[in-house]
């Protein structure tokens, strides 16, 4: 379709040649020069939608590629995120265990003081009743009690007595109070060990909110980008239907374009419009598939592709007159030659042309240089044939005079 586009824009009006009684004397390529498909304006109009179109889905397949590598991207670092967060939720988990230890190990030193400060207090009441009793008999129960030994041995024994009895409720005194100090210091470090590891608690908290604020960011990315890419495809596709439309409206006028003009031609094979020895075939006229942008298509091929070096001389087929030499999107510079009768002759993905619109040319004359611009993977021609606007398959017999081809299509 591309090629039979860009065909029929370079396929010029034959002149028509009006004769009245009157004997042909002259070449037997006679014209009437009526409209050219290569200066109309609505052949002009459509090839710059056609031209824009392609652009538009240039800059939507690289939208597509930035969106498919965004949000691989995206879910890469979201993937990581979550196991940031999983990784965080398990310390969170086991700081939460060591709090609640912690909590239980204060509690029972809690407890211990509360049952140690009973203990103290039942002793201090023990021995402030012993005070009290002491304090009611007075001295002369003291008295009573040493004097009333018989012996200096047994009044010794006396005071010792009262002497260890007075020791033994200080040291005791004196151990509880030290349990119950060293209880409320082992409190007060766990209380420590406590607030510090609730800090960690806290810090693990924190973090773990800041991950997840970073993976829904993350999500909300690739989402977006996904939303992006879903457009962008979608814009593609009606690009490509707008195009394929614009396409077949082009080719429809072009067609009834061409059927206005027609001229004469003597017949006979076309002559072979590459040197001899530049016998590669690369691609047949008809339905072909291959890459570009990156995917394969399938399209039909207008003429046939002959590979040779840059600069290779290219030929006119026939007798003719030159109806377009310039540049085309896909053609690269190209050149149409109408021969008369509605035949026409394209050569495409010239280095260099050598002739001009309205020029006439003869049958073997140089009209380029061969080359590789347009849509074109490498060196090679582009020759196409065509009947009244239908293209012919170039190698069909009869249709062109050609050389022994290697075949590598």
């Amino acid at each position: 379709m591309k090629d039979r586009r860009s065909f029929l824009i370079k396929l010029t009006s034959v002149i028509l040649v009006v004769i009245s009684f009157v004997f042909i004397i002259s070449s037997p390529l006679n014209y009437t020069n009526t409209v050219s498909a290569a200066t109309d304006s609505k052949v002009k109009g459509y090839e710059d939608k056609i031209a824009q179109l392609k652009k538009d889905q240039k800059v939507y397949e690289q939208q597509i590629k930035d969106a498919k590598a965004n949000a691989a991207s995206y879910k890469e670092q979201k993937e990581i995120l979550d196991k940031q967060i999983n990784a965080l939720s398990e310390e969170i988990e086991l700081s939460n265990a060591l709090l609640i230890e912690y909590n239980n190990a204060i509690v029972a030193k809690e407890e211990a003081i509360t049952s140690k400060q009973g203990e103290l207090d039942e002793k201090f009441g023990n021995f402030k009743n012993r005070l009290r009793t002491s304090y009611e008999e007075g001295v002369m129960g003291y008295l009573t009690m040493l004097f009333s030994s018989k012996t200096l041995s047994g009044f010794l024994t006396s005071i010792e007595r009262m002497t260890n009895m007075l020791n033994y409720d200080k040291r005791v005194m004196k151990q509880m109070n030290d349990e119950k100090a060293s209880l409320s210091k082992e409190k007060a470090s766990l209380e420590q060990i406590k607030a510090s590891q609730q800090e960690v608690h806290d810090g693990l908290q924190k973090t773990e909110a800041e991950i997840e604020a970073k993976a829904n960011e993350m999500q909300k990315f690739y989402d977006d980008t996904l939303k992006n890419q879903k457009k962008a495809e979608q814009m593609l596709a009606q690009a490509e239907k707008d195009r394929k439309k614009a396409e077949q409206e082009l080719d429809k006028y072009l067609e009834e374009l061409a059927k206005k003009n027609s001229g004469y031609y003597d017949g006979g094979a076309f002559s072979y419009p590459l040197p001899s020895n530049q016998n590669i075939l690369t691609s047949k006229h008809g339905t072909r598939t291959y890459q570009m942008w990156g995917k394969w298509v399938t399209d039909y091929h207008r003429g046939i592709d002959i590979a040779c070096p840059t600069g290779t001389p290219v030929y006119a087929g026939a007798d003719g007159k030159v109806e377009i030499s310039g540049w085309n999107v896909s053609y690269g510079y190209y050149v149409v030659i109408s021969h008369g009768s509605g035949y026409t002759t394209l050569y495409a993905h010239n280095s260099s042309l050598l002739v001009k619109v309205g020029q006439t040319v003869k049958r073997g004359q140089q009209i380029a240089k061969s080359g590789s611009t347009g849509n074109s993977s490498g060196p090679h021609l582009h020759f196409e044939i065509s009947i009244n606007g239908v293209l012919q398959d170039p190698l069909k017999s009869g249709l062109l005079s050609h050389p022994q081809f290697i075949d590598r299509s």
